[in-house]
């Protein structure tokens, strides 16, 4: 596929069963994310691509699935430039939690102490697995 054919764009309602099946390829979960706040990837009117950035006041990642047969191709680096620049420059950051480490540090983000994820994430200060969680918190500098 040829990066130039892809189309990025805004997702609304008639979107979802796209993104439903897109996304539980990675059995996540986006129940609690409006329709909204996904972009979608598309090649040949076919979806194969999309991130969700959410505001919890801060800007985060919440969501990137890439269609298991267009992995490997530069999309998820090309959703994640979408997103920055979407992103309001007000914002220092824009966060990542994560446990594809790899991804997120070939596409600028630096891995950050754990302890952010106690900060900015109310749920994650209350878990009781919260010590052996291996997700990681990644941030982008916007500035």
């Amino acid at each position: 596929m040829n990066l130039n054919e892809l189309n990025i764009r805004c997702c609304d309602e008639s979107d979802r069963s796209s993104i439903v099946r897109l996304v539980s390829t990675y059995f996540l979960n986006i129940e609690d994310i409006p329709i909204e706040d996904f972009f979608l990837a598309e090649s040949n009117s076919s979806v194969i691509g999309c991130i969700a950035l959410i505001f919890n006041p801060f800007p985060e990642i919440h969501t990137i699935a890439i269609a298991p047969n267009h992995r490997g191709k530069g999309i998820g680096r090309q959703l994640i430039n979408y997103v920055l620049e979407q992103t309001p420059k007000e914002h220092k950051y824009i966060y990542a939690k994560t446990y594809d480490n790899a991804f997120f540090s070939r596409v600028g983000f630096e891995e950050v102490d754990l302890n952010y994820k106690k900060v900015l994430w109310r749920k994650c200060a209350s878990c009781c697995l919260f010590n052996k969680c291996t997700k990681k918190v990644f941030r982008y500098s916007l500035k």
